[in-house]
């Protein structure tokens, strides 16, 4: 019974990685090359293509980026008139690229047997620019093309047709920001240009796998939408800021604030951790955002990337990836929220008084900056009272609480620190 009492008063400190030595940006073999890598997440490999002096070099790794093999098949080169791959995606056993190659040969290739062979996707011929991106639900797969239309296939890539018409200006004029499959419902978030660097945009639905489509009206409507996608339950779109909403249509809440800044133009999730990158412009250097409660709280946590454009940003298996110039960068998930104290009895934790009347104070020192986060819970394990739930600078901290208005008994405080534990029972009297 103690042991499940042993969440009463919950301080949990989840380090901030910019102060972690250990805790960086590590490059990958990915390096060096001349040019910008392509650097494409799949559902189980990842995928990078460059052009070294005319060779192509399209390589995949299985062990999250750390070797990497040129699967470049001769066969691939025959196929495709020695194009080079723009995106790619996995479903149903099969490897799905999209090739830029000459007028005959541009488009869609898959491959059944592991990158060994390829044969040219059936019916997909009539998209009107590149592929820029693919996303995979199951046997439905989804393209993006660079001028904005969207194409579908629902038999793991081999026959497709047009969904939503590309922008006749190009991708100067529209460009997808995201694409959503839900329940049954297919959602896409977009930026339009409408003249003079005026851009508007907007989230789509289609109820019938893309025959037909409306649009949602929200709080933000009208304006260009920059990146949307969905994890746990909850939609994101950056719109000039960075909003959410559980239900789409309505109660979206801005959550640009703290060290996030707006223009977000990635996203990726982990669980609960939010990744956002955001590229200011062609001559400024990225910033990276990690949040680790579904966007409540934010932390830049770009550290040793400052200085570079971020072309890319997702996470995958155990790490998060950052595609810059010439290079492609990893980080591990753990590491962002993670810090080693030799003792615990090193950060000063301590409450006063103890027993207490109603009110009393929590005392910790914080030897840098970290996440802090205090729950006062019931004996029934109901939260009653959240203390603090924010990021907190290094030093002296001290959080003054009230029981006054609860029952007498023994209540605990449970301390995590990264993989560390410490618990202590807290007596309220009268």
């Amino acid at each position: 019974m103690k042991r499940r009492l042993r969440i009463a008063i919950v301080l949990t400190i989840l380090a901030s990685a910019s102060s972690v030595l250990e805790a960086q940006w590590v490059k990958t073999a990915i390096s060096g090359y001349p040019g910008v890598p392509i650097c494409i997440d799949a559902p189980k490999n990842i995928y990078v293509q460059y052009n070294d002096n005319s060779v192509h070099q399209f390589l995949r790794s299985d062990d999250d980026g750390t070797t990497w093999k040129n699967i470049y098949s001769q066969n691939f080169d025959s196929v495709s008139n020695g194009g080079s791959v723009s995106t790619v995606t996995e479903a149903g056993g099969f490897i799905i690229a999209e090739v830029i190659s000459g007028s005959d040969y541009s488009g869609i290739y898959r491959s059944a047997d592991n990158a060994l062979s390829w044969q040219r996707a059936d019916g997909a011929g009539f998209a009107v620019s590149t592929i820029v991106k693919f996303y995979a639900f199951d046997s439905l797969i989804i393209g993006v093309e660079g001028s904005g239309g969207l194409l579908s296939s629902t038999d793991y890539g081999n026959n497709w047709r047009l969904i939503y018409p590309s922008s006749s200006g190009g991708s100067e004029d529209r460009r997808v920001s995201g694409v959503v499959w839900d329940q049954q419902i297919l959602y896409f978030g977009i930026a339009e240009n409408h003249g003079f660097g005026n851009w508007q945009g907007n989230i789509f639905r289609s109820r019938d796998m893309g025959n037909t489509w409306d649009t949602i009206h929200n709080s933000f409507s009208g304006y260009a939408i920059t990146a949307f996608a969905m994890n746990n339950g909850w939609f994101y779109a950056e719109a000039g800021l960075l909003n959410r909403s559980r239900d789409i249509e309505k109660n979206w809440q801005n959550i640009t604030y703290d060290a996030l800044a707006p223009g977000i133009q990635f996203l990726s999730f982990s669980g609960e951790n939010v990744f956002a990158g955001l590229v200011v412009d062609s001559f400024a250097s990225g910033t990276i955002f990690w949040s680790p409660n579904n966007g409540d709280l934010w932390r830049d946590n770009t550290d040793n990337l400052h200085g570079y454009k971020i072309y890319n940003l997702f996470a995958h298996g155990e790490y998060v990836f950052a595609e810059t110039d010439h290079a492609v960068w990893r980080r591990r998930i753990s590491e962002f929220s993670k810090v080693h104290y030799p003792d615990l009895k090193a950060l000063g934790i301590s409450l006063i008084p103890n027993p207490m009347a109603g009110v009393g104070t929590v005392y910790f020192n914080l030897v840098q900056s970290a996440y802090a986060k205090i729950e006062i819970v019931n004996s029934l394990g109901q939260i009653i009272q959240t203390l603090d739930d924010r990021f907190e600078d290094q030093g002296t901290h001290t959080i003054t609480f009230d029981l006054s208005h609860f029952p007498t008994g023994e209540y605990f405080c449970m301390y995590r620190l990264g993989d560390s534990l410490l618990v202590r029972s807290v007596h309220l009297i009268r």
